[in-house]
This record gives C-alpha cells, structure tokens and sequence, in this order.
C-alpha cells in the first residue's frame, strides 16, 4: 500500500528515472564493441567488394615533395 504522505517526484527526479531505465535497457560495453567491430568487418568487405579504395598524400621528408 502506498505512503498516503508520499511526496511527489520533482521534473529532476523524473527525468533522472527515465535516464536510468534507458541506462539498464543497453547492452554491456563488450558486447558493443564486439558488435562494433563486426559491422566494421562486413562494411569492409562490402565495399572491397564494390572496388572501393582509399588514397591519401604525405609529404615526403627527404624531398619535401607531395606523394600520393
């Protein structure tokens, strides 16, 4: 049975409430990064499929040339 005197949740206490529902909902951090570094992999492979490829420039530090 309630406490009749129970004194109301302020906007805070409320807030802070839902915050810590949402916080039990998430899956533990090892379980994010595993699942992180699996859609890693099939991204990857996806667009190594498609031919995707990256370049990028360096300064070379004997010539002080642009390199690609």
């Amino acid at each position: 049975m309630p406490n009749a005197n129970a004194v109301p949740k302020t906007a805070m206490q409320r807030f802070l409430d839902a915050v810590e529902r949402v916080g039990n909902m998430v899956p533990h951090p090892v379980v994010i990064f595993l699942i992180l570094i699996g859609i890693v992999i099939v991204l990857s492979a996806l667009l190594s499929a498609f031919g995707a490829a990256v370049t990028f420039e360096r300064i070379n530090a004997d010539t002080h040339e642009i390199e690609t």
